[in-house]
């Protein structure tokens, strides 16, 4: 018997820390691997469960990537902002 998926509801994900994003994406990779390797289920119910766990994937990676941009956009600003404070002494 396989265990129930437990989805994050997509508007908890912006709140979620970065650390359990993840976490939770190498859990959803951990399972589709393990459902992969499985050959005991094979049909509809397996396909639609690699589907779910791919979406819920793509979710946390999408968050993650947008973190990264955000922070690196945020590091960039700071950059520029005090160069500009340093030409006006």
């Amino acid at each position: 018997m396989a265990k129930p998926l437990n989805l994050i509801p997509t508007q908890d994900i912006p709140y979620m820390k970065e650390e359990k994003l993840k976490r939770e994406v190498s859990t959803l990779e951990s399972r589709k691997t393990m459902i992969l390797r499985s050959k005991e289920r094979n049909g509809r119910q397996q396909q639609r469960t690699l589907q779910l766990l791919e979406t819920e994937i793509c979710y946390l990676q999408r968050e993650i990537e947008i973190r990264e941009r955000r922070r690196r956009a945020h590091s960039e600003f700071l950059r520029k902002r005090s160069e500009r404070r340093a030409k006006r002494r």
